[in-house]
């Protein structure tokens, strides 16, 4: 399988034209870049896109967006408020036993036949390692940040999703689960920025 690793620059000029107010406009903006021959209803899943991204916030050059795939991205030209760069990733990147690992996510539990999301810090750990132990790697030591819940209108309904930020060391133990699970994300609101697990090679 091949992976692609992309980063999406805009800055404040190109937010305000392109109305980057939310998670479902970058959502969007995400998609624009790919040409998948997909419904509606399949890539507003992402399970089946094969897309994630993160939002990775404001810095002097602008709002940044990361995104892994796996579809090389169509070939535009940018305005100069849009800075857009992808590259294949090395075969050998997924092959170390140590990475350390940043990710955001979307814990919750089913509670009354509806989804909720769990902010106690023991039962975030807990469902993480839930998903890592499914996923063919063991968190050897991680760092929970503050939960924030984010809130955006699509289609006439407010929808609200609550992140977490993980930040961590891991250790691969099922290779294969590992490599699909980083072309795939962890847990749900990956059409919204959560679920791209982030990695760094320990060298």
């Amino acid at each position: 399988m091949n992976l692609y690793a992309a980063k999406l620059i805009l800055q404040t000029t190109a937010q305000i034209r392109l109305k980057v107010y939310d998670s479902y406009a970058i959502h969007r903006i995400v998609m624009d870049l790919f040409d998948l021959n997909r419904s509606p209803e399949e890539l507003y899943s992402h399970v089946s896109s094969g897309i994630q991204w993160v939002d990775k916030g404001e810095h002097i050059y602008g709002r940044e967006i990361q995104l892994l795939s796996v579809y090389p991205p169509r070939a535009f030209e940018f305005p100069e408020d849009i800075s857009f760069a992808w590259k294949k990733i090395n075969d050998d990147f997924l092959e170390h036993d140590l990475y350390r690992f940043s990710i955001l996510v979307n814990p919750c539990r089913m509670q009354d036949g509806k989804r909720v999301g769990i902010t106690n810090e023991s039962e975030i750990c807990a469902w993480f390692n839930r998903h890592a132990n499914i996923s063919g790697f063991e968190v050897k030591k991680m760092e929970i940040n503050h939960p924030k819940i984010t809130k955006f209108k699509k289609g006439g309904r407010t929808i609200s999703y609550l992140g977490v930020k993980l930040n961590g060391l891991l250790e691969v133990r099922d290779r294969n689960k590992f490599k699909n699970t980083f072309a795939k994300g962890i847990g749900k609101g990956r059409a919204f920025g959560y679920g791209l697990l982030q990695l760094s090679v320990i060298k």
